[in-house]
């Protein structure tokens, strides 16, 4: 492999985990919340799991993603030219390496 291809790799897999890192912070502040029951039925309406949403409010305040799927990064053409796509064989969300840069 190119070392500009090992480079692009390494630079793609950083923003990942950075936005992976940033997603996990806001969700930890969101479990915080005072109202965080009240959103979940503004979005979900009241016909939401309330003990599947209080089990990841309390992961998420522990910072605890361990349930989330794993990422991983492949050229758009793998995945039908999407940007992502998640597979529930693999629970695994895909993510284009063109879409990162």
């Amino acid at each position: 492999m190119a070392n500009n291809q090992i480079n692009q790799q390494n630079t793609d897999l950083a923003i990942l985990n950075e936005a992976i890192l940033d997603a996990q912070n806001l969700l930890t502040s969101f479990s915080e919340s005072d109202q965080v029951l009240a959103n979940f039925t503004t979005a979900f309406g009241d016909k939401y799991d309330r003990d599947t949403a209080l089990s990841l409010v309390n992961q998420w305040e522990i910072s605890d993603f361990n349930s989330f799927p794993q990422f991983e990064i492949l050229a758009s053409a793998t995945i039908n030219n999407a940007n992502g796509a998640y597979s529930i064989d693999t629970n695994k969300i895909y993510i284009a390496e063109e879409y990162l840069l």
